[in-house]
């Protein structure tokens, strides 16, 4: 009698967290502070009801659980030569998905299975599809209300028409652009991963061009290149392997597609898309010196001068801000200061903070998870991670939840099953 309950306590919290995690998944593309923080909240109680002793000791051996733990606590160990004590708490508060997350996932595993894994994958497509179509929805309303699909602005550079339908305008109500193209490449890839590997290959197809359309109206530029650099080597590499060579049609198709879009798009998207940057700048000069893309480079160029200062160890996870604006003023990049930039890019974000000591803890967390997902042959975990990688090339994307709730569970999950497929716990469903 006691094994049956056991049996049935053990299936009340598997559903309990797969339905938890499915409803994370879903509303992380939201941008929802409230509805993640509930599901997270809802997870930890979760754990703590279905703790088991066993599974906490294997958690804490597992290298997906350590690596990111030990990055966490060389940055929050950090703190001890940073000043600012507000900054460093405000800083670890962001970051504590990274230490706490893997290890009430991993807490878990008996309960993931891959049917699961696959229905969580399925919630992060249709919580993208969901909030693109609330912002489009959202754009449609504005523009009825204005009586056409763009309102006029002053600027420096004259009166600039700005679209309901693109980049800022559309999606930052919901986060900002550059962090939620990052969901829509992921799911991009989730959709391709499920054109190969399921029945539905027209639902899915459908599905991955509404993405690339939302991609390309958020503007995001790093991510969509990113996108189509992940792909694009994702199918050269599966040509080699299967000489299936007509498959490298494909991307072909797939650029011929997106020029046709651009040559008919509006002129803000051709502007943002197809203008070639002009990179000459004065760091000192006002708004209409720079460009976005000048913006970056004065940004890495700034921060690439300050991190050299303390190579090794870094400012400080709490002085890490504030030595950048103020180098930035030092230096005469004064859009900067004003506009309080960070470094646009988290690899010179983490040398600043940390330095070389603690660019090399995240170089082998994020490698030691490529390693994992290269062992169990799961192909796309290691198309997303390589795609997430890109994005923080002119992101500083561990600096917000947005991004640090994404990588800490939607990774750790992947990984989870993995390891039991490669084990020979679980066997691969689709």
């Amino acid at each position: 009698m006691k094994k049956v309950l056991n049996e049935v306590e053990s299936l009340k919290g598997e559903k309990r967290f797969f339905y938890l995690l499915c409803f994370l998944f879903f509303v992380l593309p939201s941008g929802n502070q409230l509805l993640s923080n509930l599901a997270l909240f809802a997870l930890f109680v979760h754990s703590l009801i279905s703790f088991n002793k066993a599974e906490a000791k294997s958690a804490l051996l597992n290298p997906l659980v350590f690596l990111p733990a030990l990055f966490f606590l060389y940055y929050a160990s950090s703190a001890f030569w940073s000043s600012n004590v507000d900054a460093v708490a405000s800083a670890l508060e962001t970051k504590l998905s990274i230490l706490f997350s893997p290890f009430f996932l991993a807490l878990n595993r008996r309960f993931l299975k891959e049917r699961y894994w696959l229905s969580m994958l399925k919630a992060l497509v249709y919580g993208s599809l969901a909030v693109f179509i609330l912002a489009m929805l959202r754009a449609t309303y504005r523009a009825f209300l204005e009586g056409k699909s763009y309102f006029t602005v002053d600027s420096i550079r004259g009166s600039v028409d700005v679209s309901f339908f693109t980049y800022q305008e559309l999606i930052d109500v919901f986060m900002h652009p550059g962090y939620f193209a990052t969901y829509l490449g992921i799911a991009a890839l989730i959709c391709i991963y499920f054109i190969f590997y399921s029945n539905h290959k027209i639902r899915w197809s459908f599905f991955l061009l509404i993405l690339v359309v939302a991609l390309v109206l958020v503007q995001g530029r790093i991510n969509l290149l990113a996108f189509i650099a992940v792909v694009g080597l994702g199918i050269f590499l599966y040509t080699l392997k299967s000489r299936q060579y007509k498959l490298l049609f494909i991307p072909l198709f797939g650029a011929m597609a997106l020029a046709l879009f651009l040559f008919f798009a509006p002129k803000t998207l051709k502007d943002r898309y197809l203008s070639m940057p002009d990179f000459s700048y004065t760091i000192s000069g006002g708004p209409e010196e720079f460009s976005s893309a000048t913006y970056r480079l004065a940004n890495w160029s700034s921060n690439w001068k300050l991190a050299q200062e303390d190579i090794w160890f870094g400012k400080g996870i709490g002085d890490r801000y504030e030595a950048i604006l103020d180098n930035y003023k030092k230096l005469g990049f004064h859009q900067g200061y004003i506009r309080g930039f960070n470094a646009h890019n988290q690899f010179l974000e983490i040398l600043i903070g940390g330095g070389i000591v603690g660019l090399l803890f995240y170089s082998i967390w994020l490698w030691g998870y490529f390693i994992l997902a290269a062992q169990a042959k799961d192909y796309l975990l290691m198309a997303c991670l390589t795609f997430f990688l890109f994005c923080t090339l002119t992101e500083s994307m561990l600096e917000r939840a947005w991004a640090i709730l994404l990588l800490m569970h939607f990774f750790p999950i992947g990984l989870l099953v993995a390891q039991k497929r490669l084990l020979g716990e679980e066997t691969a469903e689709t």
